[in-house]
């Protein structure tokens, strides 16, 4: 089965309900979504299915899944019924999973937990898949740490910016002047409409005012909207369930992450977004049909700070950094003084506190993830209870000692304190949230700086969204992404307008295909000579004969794409490539007419009579090594009376390379 972790229930709430619609008649469960506010039955029987193989997949919150599915999902795993764990908007898993959202990256802890649970009954763990559309670098790097285990992450990446949007801004102006606009706004813009706030007050307020204002079809969804309340709205945007009743929904960004509602026509923002990605992240919503929708931006005089503040409100102060680790501390569990390891309870209470609950324990675990971020300790994997029935032992008596065993496994956390690490005191932890924190503002400074440079209005906006989500040689997969400039229309002063109509002048670049730096082995360089080109030929019937073993091997040395005359394309040898690729990915092409093409990553091209080889593949002098297989007797594209074995160098035939190989 899959499960699919979300980061909002409006976003679990809107998958389900999408899957019953794409899919009808395909005997689905009901309930394909686990979120705490679920009713207890539903959430019972969605296990029940979950043990009995009958639910193949999930969608639930990072909080139900290291809590009220992590048991069941550990039997899924010992089992090998557990195949893929896929975390969309991957990108939260840094912007949040480091301050209000702390079991985003506690994820990561179960993952590997899984993982080894699979590998020690000898069956396959499953694959783990991050999705999002907009990931910076930062938030590439700390989902390689995270997630990758003891394997390399395989990164696939293909950002571009969206041309549907048209932007437009209004200076800033009060607090109350700005609900004025965001009211006449919307007696011109388009709709459906989403109008995204900073505060849920901010919301409630803004809401209010244009209900009296005539817009009787306005919802407000935040994070103290009850889930059923939420999935109403949901369907009364949607038209689902019958004809629309709501058209303008006013947020936070709890709206609208992840949700695919195609024909959202406006996205106005009424505050000053803390980053960049969130920006682009939220006019994202609008024209995902592929037609045109505009983004307004209406600023107050008091916005400038509020975002930031928000968003960092969040991060744990020094203080009580230190009182809530130094309470587990003194209240561990256990301790293992030569393997540096303490198990700790995170539903203590710091001194500050006079109870426990759900949020106290939320932010427990994430003082040891800021501790770990900062190099003090790691969090490892946690021995689950080990039960035993006794013989004469009632049912509902079993039931309940494995509840309350499980109930008290979810609290504990395992830590071990990192080599060099004299003691976890007072001094070492407020030394380590310091230097987290720095980094959080460091890492931040470039997308707030883009943000600032929007609102300075002196470059086009589509050139400063692109430098968000371009970065080269990152983290050890060595990811390098181009995005290019993208604009449909801005006010920056930079951007080009057409002065008889008014109207902007899009701006639309081709981001080339980057060179990916794939190398391939040390044997097969040498036989290039450390070029960039290497000729193999072949007599009448050879290379069918030895087609397999020449991918096989090829694959094998480091090459990652085929380009193959129409005759070859199709044979199972060549389809079959990537099974040769430790990440599984061979790119195969046809030859087709058209420019000369660039070669990103190692290719072999196969050809066969009906296809003439091109000079630039003979004789590249950029992009990376390609392995021209060519008849024998084939003329040279530059020297037609002379062979191509004649003429260019190095040259193997193809019975001396493959031996070689």
């Amino acid at each position: 089965m899959t499960v699919v972790v979300v980061p909002t229930i409006a976003l679990a709430l809107d998958q389900e309900r999408q899957l019953h619609q794409r899919f009808p008649n395909q005997g689905l469960p009901q309930e394909l979504a686990y979120y705490g506010d679920r009713a207890a039955t539903e959430k019972e029987a969605i296990k029940e299915r979950l043990r009995e193989g009958t639910q193949r997949v999930l969608y639930t919150s990072p909080e139900a899944l290291v809590t009220g599915l992590a048991q069941t999902l550990r039997r899924l795993a010992a089992r090998g019924e557990l195949s893929h764990v896929v975390i969309d908007e991957a990108h939260l898993v840094r912007t949040w999973g480091l301050s209000f959202r702390p079991e985003f990256q506690v994820v990561a802890s179960l993952i590997a937990e899984l993982r080894e649970v699979a590998r020690a009954q000898g069956v396959a763990p499953p694959h783990v898949e991050l999705l999002t559309a907009t990931l910076s670098r930062q938030g590439l790097l700390l989902n390689d740490e995270l997630f990758a285990g003891a394997d390399t992450s395989l990164f696939v990446g293909s950002t571009y910016l969206r041309t549907e949007l048209r932007y437009l801004f209004a200076p800033p102006v009060p607090n109350e002047a700005r609900l004025d606009r965001v009211v006449e706004a919307l007696h011109h813009l388009p709709r459906p409409a989403i109008v995204y706030t900073t505060k849920k007050e901010s919301a409630d307020t803004l809401a209010v005012r244009l209900r009296e204002a005539g817009f009787g079809r306005t919802a407000v969804f935040h994070g103290d909207v009850h889930a059923d309340d939420r999935l109403e709205i949901l369907r009364a945007w949607s038209g689902d369930a019958g004809p629309t009743s709501v058209d303008v929904v006013v947020g936070t960004s709890a709206f609208g992450l992840g949700v695919d509602q195609s024909d959202v026509r406006s996205v106005i923002h009424a505050c000053v977004p803390a980053s960049v990605d969130r920006f682009y992240q939220e006019v994202g919503r609008g024209g995902r049909d592929g037609h045109a929708a505009v983004s307004a931006w209406m600023p107050s005089t008091a916005d400038a700070q509020e975002g930031r503040s928000i968003e960092n409100a969040t991060v744990l102060g020094d203080k009580k950094s230190w009182g809530r680790w130094d309470a587990m501390r003194t209240a561990r569990i256990s301790a293992d003084p030569t393997r540096r390891e303490l198990v700790v309870d995170t539903s203590t209470v710091p001194p500050w506190l006079s109870h426990a609950s759900d949020s106290n324990q939320l932010w427990n675990r994430n003082t040891l993830v800021l501790l770990q971020r900062a190099g003090v300790l790691d969090i490892v994997d946690t021995p689950p209870p080990t039960l035993e029935r006794a013989e004469y032992e009632s049912e509902a008596d079993w039931q309940k000692r494995v509840d309350t065993a499980w109930s008290a496994y979810v609290t504990r956390a395992t830590v071990r304190i990192r080599s060099g690490i004299a003691n976890v005191d007072e001094a070492t932890v407020l030394r380590a949230i310091d230097k987290v924190r720095r980094e959080i503002r460091y890492s931040e400074a470039g997308s707030r700086d883009r943000i600032e440079r929007m609102f300075r209005l002196d470059e086009c906006w589509g050139s400063i969204l692109s430098e968000e989500y371009a970065y080269d040689e990152v983290g050890a997969m060595r990811a390098h992404q181009v995005v290019a400039p993208a604009c449909s229309g801005c006010p920056a002063a930079a951007h080009v307008h057409e002065p008889s109509l008014r109207a902007a002048r899009p701006v639309v670049q081709e981001a080339p295909l980057p060179l990916l730096h794939r190398g391939v082995s040390p044997t097969l360089a040498s036989m290039a000579a450390s070029g960039r080109s290497l000729v193999v030929t072949y007599p009448e019937g050879d290379l069918r004969i030895h087609l397999a073993e020449l991918v096989t091997k090829a694959v094998t040395h480091g090459v990652r794409g085929i380009l193959a005359s129409a005759s070859l394309t199709g044979l199972p040898a060549v389809v079959g490539a990537g099974r040769s690729a430790p990440e599984g990915l061979v790119a195969i092409d046809p030859i087709i007419a058209g420019p000369p093409r660039t070669f990103p990553i190692p290719t072999l091209v196969l050809l066969d009579r009906t296809d003439p080889p091109q000079l630039s593949w003979l004789a590249g002098e950029a992009g990376s090594l390609r392995i021209v297989v060519l008849p024998e007797d084939t003329p040279d594209p530059q020297y037609p009376g002379q062979p191509v074995k004649a003429i260019r160098f190095p040259h193997w035939t193809l019975s001396y390379f493959l031996r070689s190989l």
